[in-house]
């Protein structure tokens, strides 16, 4: 379905088209609609906000080379971008021979207001995280990218090789399967009634 007013993803591209011509605030637009995903998306991955700056930077440094030679028929400047990022990220835990740590941080259990409330938020957090854990690669990736690093399904689906609809069904069915109780607690609950 197309949208009377252009994506932002689309918008992206034809800023890059403008900045190949020699529009510097077209790079400079382009620079802002980006950073904050491709920050997001490194800073999961690394142990320091300042590594992932300087991954961003560099990522925007091979852009500025690359300018002319990324093809938008062939995928959004956004998409070219991320994969950039995985890669480089990849290059660098090998280089560190250090594997990745794709999980985020624990929340902070401090801000909470009681203790009832720590204990209750530690409990449905470690539930989460055993039933995450639980769940295959795939499913554990598609929820990484999805609510981690807040891309959208076309994104997703570009990053995967798969379409959007495909992405869009495997993320809901695999939030469903998070949200039915387990069968422990479910027996539990039997067991209590």
């Amino acid at each position: 379905m197309d949208l009377p007013w252009p994506s932002p993803l689309r918008r992206e591209d034809r800023w890059l088209e403008r900045a190949r011509s020699g529009d510097r605030g077209a790079f400079v637009r382009l620079y802002r609609s980006l950073y904050p995903p491709l920050y997001r998306f490194v800073a999961r991955r690394v142990a320091r906000p300042e590594d992932a700056e300087d991954v961003v930077g560099r990522l925007f440094e091979m852009l500025v080379a690359r300018l002319d030679t990324v093809d938008t028929a062939r995928g959004h400047v956004r998409t070219f971008l991320l994969a950039a990022a995985r890669n480089a990220l990849v290059d660098a835990a090998r280089a560190r021979r250090e594997a990745l740590d794709l999980e985020a941080a624990e929340p902070n259990l401090l801000e909470l207001r009681t203790p009832l409330d720590r204990v209750l938020e530690h409990e449905r957090a470690a539930a989460l995280r055993a039933r995450v854990a639980a769940l295959g690669a795939e499913e554990q990736r598609l929820l990484g990218l999805r609510y981690g690093d807040g891309l959208g399904h076309r994104e997703i689906a570009a990053l995967l090789g798969l379409s959007p609809a495909a992405v869009r069904q495997r993320l809901s069915r695999t939030v469903r399967s998070l949200r039915e109780p387990s069968p422990l607690e479910h027996g539990a609950l039997a067991h209590d009634a």
